[in-house]
């Protein structure tokens, strides 16, 4: 299936907002790369804000295509299957020599204290992985993989917000260590509960 206009607007935006930001990428310079017309940018997306909001989506729907077909594994545990889901992360940060990280985390911190669309699109993002990995561990703790004294929810939250961290630290140290230790300790701690 060719590829639309909007999808390669989309994919030029998403890397772009990926390393640079949000302030640092112009319009312009989206519509240089891809060689399309302002007039055709301007067809799909009413404003630079527009635009931004449809690359948080955009990048969303790949997370979750990734999450799904890590989670879809039905032959192995669902710890393993998420477990699989990060280090797959792990091996696409690898590839690009630990730039860019998460752009939820890069364009929360970026937007947040400025703009009300952004900050609530994000976290519903947020929102959405954190129900999605408390699900799996539902399922685990059906199982009995997990104690029973652990909160799927709570335990989803505390997972997001240490990838999210452990991206940053990776992204300063520009390796893969910060995010191995996430994966090692929240792993085998999961496994051993």
């Amino acid at each position: 299936m060719p590829v639309t206009t909007r999808e390669k607007l989309l994919e030029k935006g998403m890397t772009l907002l990926l390393h640079h930001g949000y302030h640092d990428t112009g319009i312009q310079q989206i519509l240089t790369e891809t060689g399309i017309p302002k007039g055709s940018f301007y067809h799909h997306f009413e404003s630079k804000e527009a635009f931004g909001l449809a690359v948080i989506d955009y990048y969303s729907a790949r997370v979750f295509t990734k999450l799904d077909h890590c989670l879809a594994k039905k032959e192995k545990p669902p710890i393993e299957c998420l477990h699989g889901f990060f280090q797959q992360c792990l091996d696409d940060y690898d590839q690009v020599r630990y730039r860019g990280g998460c752009l939820f985390g890069n364009l929360g911190q970026e937007l947040a204290d400025e703009s009300a669309a952004f900050r609530e699109r994000i976290e519903a993002h947020f929102e959405h992985f954190t129900q999605r990995i408390a699900s799996v561990l539902e399922a685990a703790l059906d199982r009995g993989e997990l104690s029973p004294w652990l909160d799927p929810l709570e335990m989803a939250g505390v997972l997001v917000s240490s990838w999210q961290g452990a991206l940053i630290r990776m992204k300063l140290q520009q390796n893969r260590e910060p995010v191995d230790a996430f994966c090692r300790f929240y792993f085998d701690a999961l496994r051993a509960a």
